[in-house]
């Protein structure tokens, strides 16, 4: 039996070989696990939670060069151990706004993901019927933009993460 230092070493080599086979598309979250949508514009909070307290000021400073530094940072990061670009990224916390998945894009991502609820709240919130959506799980896109964005079914996830693996 190999130890689990050896197992955990040879994880790029097997990624990056499952990657250049077409096996797996690799996948990555902005380094430092940012949440961009709230670098981008702090008012996008009040999206998911109406009454939620904001900073006196509209955005952090520098805020989208810092999420093009944190997406880039991302990308270089695996690259280096993969070998390859992430075709896709699953933005920290399933963070996502318009102008998120603009930049997504921009920086090169064909897909990104967030889970079901967070896409079902963006839907609500721009009054849409969550409920009347016929496939959530078919991939979305904005109008004028190619990325593709997946939602997750959180209750399946939660179910695998926490449930079935006891």
């Amino acid at each position: 039996l190999q130890s689990i230092s050896a197992h955990i070493s040879s994880l790029g080599r097997r990624y990056r070989a499952l990657a250049e086979q077409g096996t797996v598309e690799l996948a990555i979250s902005p380094w430092g696990h940012p949440i961009v949508p709230l670098l981008l514009a702090f008012n996008v909070a009040r999206q998911a939670m109406p009454d939620v307290p904001l900073p006196g000021k509209p955005g952090y400073p520098g805020g989208e060069e810092r999420a093009r530094w944190h997406l880039d940072e991302g990308m270089r990061t695996a690259e280096r151990f993969f070998g390859t670009r992430p075709s896709g990224c699953w933005p920290s916390e399933g963070g996502v706004s318009t102008d998120c998945l603009r930049l997504l894009e921009q920086s090169g991502f064909r897909w990104a993901a967030t889970g079901e609820n967070v896409l079902r709240t963006s839907i609500e919130r721009s009054g849409g019927d969550p409920n009347a959506v016929d496939n959530i799980y078919s991939p979305w896109h904005l109008s004028g933009c190619n990325l593709k964005l997946f939602a997750r079914n959180d209750s399946l996830s939660d179910m695998l993460g926490f449930t079935y693996a006891d």
